[in-house]
């Protein structure tokens, strides 16, 4: 009991700190609320602080005891059945654009006509991903004399100067030894 309530208390912390949003509560919740109430006699209060939730939430649910948990599941963005549908099109094709997404996008909209949000392939694609362990790129360093070796890198920056937008052309030159 004590561990199904650490992990309970540490998954909703965890969520609270990454900024996630809290998800709605399971069987086991539920199942470990009414416990603590009715078993341990524990407060309201003091349940609602040990899982982190509203006091409103432990009271409805130890109020109700006949209230069923009903779990609602969204459905799925076309784009997601799309991706669904099609696994291993998807995979074949994840793979042939080197494991990178915005490739991906593009190969699917030429392929298939069909837009699919940045953010849902890369969501989609992540599995993918994980699967293939890239090994690491073998890195060396590479030293020179001083003054052989020059690195330049080119860029332009659009800039607001009295009220007039003006594009910056900037460089940056590292000399290297």
């Amino acid at each position: 009991m004590k561990k199904k309530l650490r992990k309970i208390r540490d998954d909703k912390l965890q969520r609270r700190a990454n900024g996630g949003p809290n998800v709605m509560l399971n069987d086991n919740v539920v199942s470990v609320i009414r416990s603590l109430f009715h078993e341990d006699q524990l407060a309201i209060k003091d349940i609602a602080r040990r899982l982190s939730i509203s006091r409103n939430t432990v009271r409805k649910w130890v109020r109700n005891p006949e209230l069923p948990v009903v779990v609602k599941s969204r459905p799925l963005s076309p784009g997601r059945e799309f991706l669904e549908s099609n696994r291993d099109a998807v995979k074949a094709e994840f793979f042939n654009c080197e494991l990178r997404c915005l490739p991906l996008q593009r190969t699917l909209l030429e392929k298939y006509q069909i837009e699919i949000p940045l953010r849902t392939l890369e969501r989609f694609c992540k599995p993918f991903r994980e699967a293939v362990k890239l090994p690491d790129a073998p890195y060396r360093r590479f030293e020179t004399k001083p003054g052989d070796q020059m690195q330049i890198d080119f860029g332009t920056k659009k800039l607001i100067v009295s009220g007039q937008e003006i594009a910056v052309h900037i460089f940056v030159a590292k000399l290297g030894y």
